[in-house]
């Protein structure tokens, strides 16, 4: 005993249902992207801060070990200049002048 009417409104509540299931798959989907790509976002910004921080403490090993190096040749020249000095006798105003 369907009518028209009846069958409109079955057709009608199913359009509705459809288009509320459309809205909550687009959202849905919206919402699943989001966080996909936050995640996403947030580890290439987190691998970017690693490679920064390595590349930072690369340049200051770097710049550690030729102060390290510059300190061991000023000792050794200094440690030079008192051998000679001590071996020649030789006055502090003259080793100025070498």
């Amino acid at each position: 005993m369907f009518s028209e009417y009846a069958y409109f409104k079955y057709q009608n509540t199913y359009f509705t249902v459809c288009g509320n299931f459309e809205i909550l798959a687009y959202s849905s989907m919206v919402l699943f992207s989001n966080v996909y790509y936050s995640s996403a976002l947030s580890n290439v910004k987190e691998q970017e801060i690693i490679q920064t921080f390595e590349s930072s403490a690369n340049k200051i090993d770097h710049t550690i070990t030729l102060m390290e190096q510059s300190a061991y040749n000023l000792a050794q020249h200094g440690l030079s200049l008192y051998l000679e000095h001590n071996k020649s006798h030789f006055e502090k105003a003259e080793l100025k002048q070498n």
